[in-house]
């Protein structure tokens, strides 16, 4: 609960150029998208948690838990980053759409949203797709990794707030910690 509500301090304390040109409600708009767009970017990170399978969680919770646990904060990550999308694009209108090589952030993230929907879909529809478990959970698990990658060239470029100290700090020391104590325990014998 700490990392999000830090998250969502982040469009207020380290406000970003584009904040400084919006008023009412294009202003709370984009704010929210931003806020949200942090709250996804931390859910992303902690989605890697579950599949871990921590032995105090899978003690508490058990493994179908945590499985089901990943399956719906996956769904959230998805509704969450098509909110985001959302609340960005709106208070600039659709034909003012960021693309181009000057946009190359916003174009990164555009793609995590697709790889979202598809980890989702797939996710959900697998057994009517008729792909096996097996045949299913590696690229599922690649392409998650690659989300993290996405997420990497998102977050610190597409928004000034995380060229401040702290929010890129905090940004880097947080899934550093979050991935090498997954990586951890993952090569542990």
């Amino acid at each position: 609960m700490t990392l999000i509500t830090f998250g969502a301090t982040i469009p207020f304390y380290y406000e970003s150029q584009s904040l400084w040109y919006k008023f009412g409600i294009d202003k709370t708009l984009l704010r929210t998208g931003k806020i949200i767009g942090n709250t996804t970017a931390i859910f992303l990170l902690l989605q890697l948690v579950p599949t871990v399978r921590l032995p105090f969680l899978v003690a508490t919770l058990g493994v179908k838990k945590l499985l089901f646990l990943h399956k719906i904060t996956g769904v959230l990550l998805f509704l969450f980053g098509l909110t985001h999308a959302t609340l960005i694009l709106l208070p600039e209108g659709l034909g003012n759409l960021p693309i181009g090589k000057k946009y190359w952030p916003e174009m990164v993230g555009m793609s995590l949203l697709f790889v979202f929907f598809l980890q989702v879909f797939f996710g959900l529809f697998r057994q009517h797709l008729g792909l096996s478990y097996r045949r299913w959970r590696i690229p599922h698990k690649l392409i998650g990794y690659f989300s993290l990658a996405l997420l990497w060239f998102h977050v610190p470029f597409v928004s000034e707030s995380f060229q401040h100290t702290v929010p890129l700090t905090a940004f880097i020391v947080i899934t550093v910690i979050l991935v090498s104590v997954i990586g951890f325990i993952k090569l542990r014998p």
